[in-house]
């Protein structure tokens, strides 16, 4: 059975001590109100004035604020408050503040993810080898994320995000090969990978 080439972004799995996914703890941030769109399961990155964007491949692991799980916003279009899986990049005054939700990325947090790969996928000499991610617009209609793991990337620089802990099947996914789905953690503690 071929793998589906369906990504969702980063989709919380585990906490590294092996609680449940409904244990993951939500923070508050703020998103510029004319911040590039970011999707359901993107990674988001710290910018420089108190705000967050997201994840652009090649930012060093220092700078990741967490995993965006969604916002609320005064739509200008709309006209009241609405809450929103992703954030559009528009449709906000520029007086207004975007509230945005991530789950946080740091060692107070270990969180465990299951992220697609590309289309070169993955295979068991892949598991504990680090990684960045290819951001690619994510869909409007559900507000998923569409970032795959770029196995391209795949190496020991400490700096990449995530580190691959381990393959991951299910009933769409082989857990091997193109579109292969794995399980990462944020390389926090900038560990080399094998």
């Amino acid at each position: 059975m071929a793998n589906t080439n369906a990504p969702q972004g980063l989709v919380p799995y585990a906490s590294a001590g092996g609680a449940s996914p409904p244990t993951m703890s939500l923070r508050p941030v703020v998103i510029a109100y004319n911040a590039a769109a970011i999707y359901k399961g993107d990674p988001v990155q710290n910018a420089n004035d108190g705000t967050v964007t997201r994840w652009t491949a090649g930012t060093g692991v220092s700078q990741m604020a967490g995993v965006f799980w969604g916002c609320e916003y005064l739509s200008v279009s709309r006209g009241y408050t609405t809450q929103s899986p992703y954030w559009p990049g528009s449709d906000v005054a520029s007086t207004q503040t975007v509230r945005g939700l991530v789950i946080p990325c740091d060692l107070a947090n270990p969180q465990w993810f299951i992220l697609q790969m590309n289309a070169t996928g993955a295979t068991i000499v892949d598991v504990n080898a680090n990684l960045d991610l290819t951001m690619t617009a994510g869909s409007t209609t559900t507000g998923w994320s569409a970032a795959v793991g770029a196995s391209t990337l795949i190496a020991t620089t400490l700096t990449l995000p995530f580190k691959i802990m381990q393959l991951y099947s299910g009933i769409d996914n082989t857990g091997t090969g193109a579109y292969a789905k794995v399980i990462v953690a944020a390389n926090v503690m900038q560990s080399t990978g094998i």
